[in-house]
């Protein structure tokens, strides 16, 4: 079994998942490591991003499964049908 270390914080419309010394959970996700590297004025350096909309069901940090996925899981996991 692995372990991750990760916190996330997220207020829509953003979230912001931190991993520490592990892979990304999920590689729709960017880094903004970078960010720490601007000073407070540098924000007319004209910074454009693409921000993917994650699903949120579950309240376990990193995971952004489907609703439909999620039960569909659950019910494998159960032997039940779907």
């Amino acid at each position: 079994m692995r372990f991750h270390t990760v916190s996330e914080i997220t207020f829509p419309p953003f979230g912001f998942l931190m991993a520490i010394d592990c892979v990304w959970p999920d590689q729709r996700l960017g880094d903004i490591s970078e960010f720490a590297n601007f000073d407070y004025n540098d924000w007319v350096c004209g910074l454009t991003m693409r921000l993917p909309i994650m699903p949120i069901y579950t309240a376990y940090p990193g995971d952004y499964r489907s609703r439909d996925e999620v039960l569909r899981q659950v019910a494998e996991q159960r032997g039940l049908p779907e």
